[in-house]
């Protein structure tokens, strides 16, 4: 046999060379082949674990080991078959759905859990005042054991299992649970048959899963705890995963899904040799986790009778925002969320407004009510209770209150446009009352707070007018611009302005628009301011006979009588003459005047034509304005 490494003739059946020891290859096989071969042989080892590894994917029916009834042996059964013994292992109301078949489910003997079902029900959650707030797919394990997710069973007194498939019912009575623990095993007041065990989680052993509510089954899941909380361990699942379910392993439940509730894997931790035992009753869960807390109260107020007085319910409302919340704000259920409740609260609390009854709204919806909760859109509605039930002074004084509590809000903004708004309705209402004075003290109160607002700016130039100060109202107007929205409002004081400074040296006395009367105060004898008024149908001057001794006059037997015409008849009055008699800056002096002693007229005189005749008049009734020009 030749060497191929040295070219030598060794014997025929050598295995080395004689001559360089080289390893001698048979004739028969070259090289190139066996190299072939070698990765052939490599390709198929690489496929086999490959196909071994993934087998969960390519081949997902393996068998599934259930657990029999004490006393009986364990059976392996393959779900890709749809046999009678299949059937048997699956409860009435769960249908395991494996692609392409679908196991169905075996017959039900009513008030009976058939053997080998996974005894399936649902647990219903009363609320104290009866109302059904959850419904919780479950299955029973070691025949008294439902487990279930804490914040379903927020807020409720009562709690029942009913099987499905079948007529029994009981009540869950106790558990063991400890505060924050996300889920808690339950304890039925009567047992089920013991059907199906409970047991703890074994890692690396195949897991299926088994919905309580679609039929859908998982064979086999990746599960991978990632935190523990007493006896539970949690692990994330796949997204398709979303529903109420149980996990398997050899037959036993070591696990549960609860679908919305909660999001992930639940594993049972605990070791198989100890028992489960009853912490706390339903009672105890209620009073740590709902009881005094603002939820309760909440429940209270959905609970009560829908015809209820408004007033009633928005009290039951308000005084739940007075309580802390027991309820983590994640858990809370959805009708009972802060914000649905303010919904409620301000619909309420608009219905009363509406109603007639805002005096009642500001009764209930006091300050302390937003310092709780900052809600600026029930602040305007009882903002406008205060106006309509106690005047604008209640109301500013309400809303200046509570400016620290939106001082860093969102709302900052619509609170300040709300806060002036209020202020410039307010001047607005005084001053077409005629009070200046007391519009004066408005005006100057809010341009405390909104020195740069043009609308009160523009208040005060229409103050300054009306008191006849035409050129203080002129250096105000013109001290700043206007919005466009105000050009028409701002021409308009332009031309009030410049009329009353082309009525200079002439007596300028406002009145309401559209009055008949024009009421004027005059000084009488440099001794006493007092109101008259202007009736052009008087020929004298006439005073009461109460301002005599303050003017100093004396009245006798002596002093002339004239006989006056009054609407309660004719009266004797007697004739004196005032020294002098001041309008505007213009004094008359040697004033005739009838001191009348007449109940109607005790509290102001008449300015009658001896006095207005000195001057030329002009009365514009539209705008209010009475004009005397000194002849």
């Amino acid at each position: 046999m030749q060497c191929s490494k040295c070219s030598n003739i060794n014997v025929k059946d050598a295995d080395y060379c004689s001559k360089c020891g080289t390893r001698l290859i048979s004739s028969g096989v070259k090289p190139q082949a066996l190299k072939r071969v070698l990765f052939l042989i490599a390709v198929l080892l690489l496929a086999g674990g490959f196909l071994y590894y993934f087998k969960g994917i390519f081949l997902p029916f393996e068998p599934l080991v259930v657990d029999h009834l004490p006393g009986e042996d364990k059976i392996s059964l393959d779900l890709s078959e749809q046999t009678d013994k299949s059937a048997e292992l699956l409860s009435p109301s769960v249908e395991i759905k494996h692609a392409p078949e679908t196991v169905s489910a075996a017959p039900v003997v009513p008030g009976k859990i058939p053997a080998h079902t996974l005894p399936v029900g649902d647990v219903s959650i009363y609320d104290p005042w009866g109302n059904e707030i959850a419904v919780i797919a479950s299955v029973v394990v070691d025949g008294s054991w439902v487990a279930l997710p804490e914040r379903a069973c927020l807020g409720g007194v009562q709690w029942v299992f009913r099987a499905r498939g079948s007529d029994f019912r009981a009540e869950i009575d106790s558990g063991q649970w400890r505060k924050g623990d996300p889920v808690g095993l339950w304890h039925l007041e009567k047992p089920m048959d013991d059907i199906l065990r409970l047991h703890p989680w074994q890692a690396g052993n195949v897991l299926g899963w088994h919905s309580l509510v679609s039929g859908r089954a998982e064979k086999r899941l990746p599960i991978k705890p990632d935190w523990q909380y007493g006896y539970i361990l949690h692990s994330p699942v796949p997204s398709h995963i979303d529903e109420p379910g149980v996990f398997l392993q050899d037959g036993r439940v070591t696990g549960w899904t609860f679908g919305s509730w909660l999001g992930g894997a639940y594993l049972w931790n605990r070791a198989a040799d100890r028992g489960i035992e009853r912490e706390v009753t339903v009672g105890d869960f209620y009073s740590i986790t709902f009881a005094g807390g603002r939820e309760e109260q909440f429940v209270r107020a959905l609970a009560v009778d829908a015809e209820i007085i408004p007033a009633e319910r928005l009290q039951l409302i308000l005084d739940g925002f007075r309580l802390d919340a027991k309820v983590d704000l994640l858990d809370i259920p959805e009708s009972l969320h802060p914000d649905n409740m303010l919904t409620e609260a301000r619909l309420l609390a608009w219905e009363l407004r509406q109603g007639g009854m805002a005096n009642r709204v500001v009764e209930l919806v006091r300050e302390d009510i937003f310092r709780r909760i900052a809600d600026f859109d029930l602040m305007k509605i009882v903002a406008g209770a205060q106006i309509e039930s106690r005047g604008f002074a209640s109301a500013v004084n309400f809303i200046e209150n509570l400016q620290d509590v939106f001082l860093d809000g969102g709302d900052l903004s619509d609170f300040q446009a709300l806060h002036v708004k209020i202020y410039q309705l307010w001047f607005t209402q005084v001053f077409s009352e005629g009070d200046l004075e007391k519009a004066g003290e408005v005006l100057s109160r809010g341009r405390s707070f909104f020195a740069e607002d043009p609308q009160l700016h523009l208040d005060e130039v229409e103050l300054l007018l009306a008191r006849g100060d035409w050129a203080g109202a002129e250096e105000m107007f013109y001290s700043r611009t206007y919005p466009d929205k105000m050009q028409k409002r701002a021409n308009r004081l332009v031309d009030s302005i410049s009329r009353l400074k082309g009525r200079e040296s002439k007596i300028v006395l406002s009145f309401s628009p559209g009055s008949n009367h024009i009421p004027v105060t005059a000084r009488v004898n440099d001794r006493v301011e007092f109101a008259f008024l202007v009736d052009t149908g008087a020929s004298l001057v006439s005073i009461p006979l109460s301002l005599v001794n303050d003017l100093g006059l004396v009245i006798n037997k002596n002093t002339p009588r004239r006989t006056v015409d009054t609407a309660g008849g004719k009266k004797e009055a007697w004739l004196v003459r005032l020294d002098s008699l001041e309008l505007g800056g213009w004094l008359v002096e040697d004033v005739d005047a009838l001191v009348v002693d007449i109940a109607e007229e005790r509290d102001f005189g008449l300015l009658g034509m001896n006095f207005l005749s000195r001057f030329q008049m002009e009365v514009d009734s539209d705008e209010g304005v009475l004009i005397l020009t000194p002849q």
